[in-house]
């Protein structure tokens, strides 16, 4: 899950607790800028977040896929 705002990160707490209930047991991690990540760790169900360190408006996509693929190890 990877909102980019607090306000998207708000939001995104309905869709990670439908995710959570849909899969129980398994790990939900959020990738967001730093300051949506204080949000991230008060949902429940969260397991880890990862900072996303990518200007506004900025697509970043190899850094995105770079992320994904460390993580995914």
């Amino acid at each position: 899950v990877g909102p980019s705002w607090v306000g998207d990160m708000v939001m995104a707490a309905s869709l990670i607790e439908v995710l959570r209930m849909r899969e129980p047991g398994r790990p939900i991690d959020v990738l967001a800028p730093p300051a949506a990540l204080p949000v991230a760790r008060m949902i429940l169900g969260v397991r880890r977040t990862i900072p996303l360190g990518l200007a506004h408006g900025e697509l970043g996509f190899m850094a995105r896929w770079r992320l994904g693929a460390d993580s995914a190890q």
